[in-house]
């Protein structure tokens, strides 16, 4: 059993640790290619695949006391963000911005989770708050394909797009009982 998925973007956040940003329904995980893709094919812990692999920093606290995150992919180091001029051009990954810049090209690489319900979450750019990250052609397939920003019309049950944080390797916290009932 993994850590509540909030948990575990804190503990990202705070220890530094990677995460797998995995879709909710097909299983399948976020990894950077030329866009942001979705993969199927299965993560193995004893030899991971940086990649796949996300950091969650907090960038910023907005006025209501929220976390923005920038989202640095293991390989590449680079962070993830929206086109500042055309948002729903799909993801696009530049160099980390610091925390303290406001232009609209850091704003793009800026993120806040929303919570979807209990164990899941939609990553919503902070740029644009009227977008959140969604399959592209509605179609969130074991199989893979793109991610990109989609502004909720009405003709997508939302659904289909929260995705869950979770460590690559279950918890070996010593908090933890057996079952991981108490994390």
């Amino acid at each position: 059993m993994y850590y509540n998925p909030i948990n575990s973007i804190v503990r990202s956040a705070c220890a530094q640790n990677p995460v797998l940003i995995v879709h909710r329904h097909s299983g399948s995980h976020f990894k950077q290619g030329g866009d942001l893709q979705l993969v199927g094919d299965v993560f193995d812990p004893d030899k991971p695949d940086n990649a796949a692999l996300w950091q969650f920093q907090v960038i910023q606290v907005d006025k209501a006391g929220n976390a923005l995150y920038q989202i640095i992919n293991q390989q590449s180091k680079l962070a993830m963000g929206i086109n500042k001029d055309n948002p729903l051009d799909g993801i696009q990954f530049l160099k980390p911005h610091a925390a303290d810049e406001t232009t609209k090209e850091a704003r793009a690489q800026m993120w806040t989770v929303e919570v979807f319900d209990q164990w899941s979450q939609l990553l919503v750019p902070i740029l644009r708050p009227d977008l959140y990250l969604a399959p592209m052609g509605k179609n969130p397939g074991a199989n893979g394909g793109c991610f990109r920003p989609t502004q909720n019309a009405g003709d997508q049950p939302c659904d289909l797009n929260p995705v869950q944080v979770v460590p690559p390797k279950p918890p070996k916290d010593p908090a933890c009982n057996a079952d991981c009932t108490t994390c």
